[in-house]
């Protein structure tokens, strides 16, 4: 049975136990994608930023199929909405 006094003993064993402090990490790269294109032609970009979004999703969500979720769909049909910025570089991806 557990009395008054024993329990301020637990209270106080407890409250002196030591805590971890939690510890976060930064992930570079994590909202950045590449997507190769043969051209600069609009239609292509909006394939490419529709790619590189998923990308995005899978990779800041860790689930593959968050490109099939409902609303996820919609978002990719106006994805220029949603891309912040892009770019074209020459040469082979990386």
């Amino acid at each position: 049975m557990l009395t008054m006094r024993n329990l301020g003993i637990v209270l106080l064993l407890i409250s002196m136990w030591p805590v971890r402090g939690i510890w976060a990490a930064e992930v570079e790269g994590v909202y950045d994608a590449e997507v190769p294109v043969t051209s600069q032609a609009s239609e292509e970009r909006t394939t490419a930023m529709r790619l590189a979004l998923g990308e995005v999703l899978v990779k800041a969500t860790g689930r593959g199929d968050v490109v099939s979720a409902p609303g996820i769909a919609a978002a990719l049909d106006n994805v220029t909405q949603y891309v912040q910025q892009f770019r074209y570089r020459n040469g082979p991806a990386d």
